[in-house]
């Protein structure tokens, strides 16, 4: 190529550039503000399936991301709004197995001390809203995969508080959690 030709289509990129970003910011400025967590959180009240999905896949991205400071803050957020026991009910109860999958893992990720520090208060409201009943069922219960997983991870999580521990054990989870351990040894023997 000829050297002009080289300068002429460099020199009109920063052009393309500059109105491209100021597109972006003029449709960023049209852009509703996302939604609170409170917000969130009464949308899992909802009679709509589709709204109940959309805010727990938002907040289990947003809990899945936050860490420290902004994971305390979160986890004070959905405390305050009795986001607790609505997350509860919707893991044991809602029809979409979507649904009871990220409910289940916005509460296992609010159960864990690295993403909140103050992790104890969410677990304390999990007993009281007696989610012990469900997490224990989830491991009597044919599950996928990941359902299983997410259900263990929230029952390691939750087992660091006694309470929890006294309360699996009198539901009968190191049974359970036991026998899933020899189907996935018989799985990988077998494979």
């Amino acid at each position: 190529p000829r050297p002009d030709a080289t300068t002429h289509e460099h020199d009109a990129r920063p052009a393309r550039c500059t109105t491209h970003v100021a597109l972006c910011h003029a449709m960023a400025d049209e852009l509703p503000p996302p939604p609170t967590i409170s917000e969130l959180l009464a949308s899992l009240r909802s009679s709509s399936p589709d709204d109940r999905e959309f805010a727990v896949v938002v907040l289990s991205e947003l809990v899945a991301a936050a860490y420290g400071d902004d994971g305390a803050a979160v986890g004070a957020a959905v405390r305050a709004s009795a986001g607790v026991p609505v997350l509860s009910w919707l893991m044991t109860t809602d029809p979409s197995p979507e649904i009871r999958l990220q409910a289940l893992q916005v509460l296992g990720n609010l159960c864990s001390d690295a993403v909140d520090a103050r992790s104890a208060e969410t677990k304390a409201l999990l007993l009281r809203a007696g989610a012990e009943h469900a997490l224990v069922a989830a491991l009597q219960r044919d599950l996928d995969d990941e359902m299983l997983v997410l259900a263990c991870a929230t029952l390691q999580n939750l087992c660091h508080e006694p309470e929890w521990v006294r309360a699996i054990l009198r539901h009968g989870a190191p049974r359970r959690l036991e026998a899933i351990v020899e189907e996935a040894t018989a799985r990988a023997a077998a494979a």
